[in-house]
């Protein structure tokens, strides 16, 4: 019931303000990463449709397709111009791309046993650009995404709430932002 209260659509007042914060909250990240990025115009832009997908999230329980399927193409080509400009393609681009690829096929597994939404597995995709920093970034942002869900789950359980369903891409995005400030 909760679930579906706050359930908007992009036509009502509501749900533009929901875009118009995830919006704002993305820009305002961006900047932040693009500061501590190795890949800062990739960073920048996964920034935005990274946040704005875990706001969406957040709020009405599940990911947006096209903004993570934007988000992930737009790292990818911003990765590879970026590559090929220093010419470091193992280091910018494979490597992250390998890195994605684990961290997507392991919410793949979890999507299949049902423990997390499929809108998950999409945006984890997007996280391409924190896996510069290799092995390191894909455990920061694959441990970061599970304690925020963890903390999560933790305060639900203290204000006597039971949740059936948690939304996993406020981690991702957290995991992310935290893999490309430390990574």
């Amino acid at each position: 019931v909760a679930a579906g209260a706050v359930r908007t659509t992009a036509g009502t007042d509501g749900g533009r303000r929901l875009w118009w914060v995830a919006g704002l909250l993305g820009a305002g990240v961006s900047g932040l990463v693009q500061a501590a990025s190795p890949v800062p115009v990739a960073a920048g832009l996964a920034a935005g449709g990274i946040v704005a997908a875990a706001v969406v999230d957040a709020v009405e329980g599940r990911v947006p397709t096209p903004v993570a399927n934007a988000a992930t193409g737009v790292s990818l080509v911003a990765l590879a111009v970026y590559a090929a400009d220093r010419h470091e393609w193992g280091e910018l681009l494979v490597g992250p791309v390998v890195f994605a690829a684990l961290l997507v096929a392991g919410g793949t597994v979890l999507w299949q046993a049902r423990a997390v939404g499929f809108g998950d597995v999409r945006l984890a995709a997007a996280t391409v650009t924190a896996m510069v920093a290799g092995a390191e970034g894909l455990m920061l942002v694959a441990w970061s995404a599970f304690v925020v869900a963890g903390l999560a789950v933790v305060a639900l359980r203290l204000l006597g709430r039971t949740p059936q369903h948690l939304p996993f891409g406020p981690g991702l995005a957290v995991g992310w932002v935290v893999a490309i400030l430390l990574g």
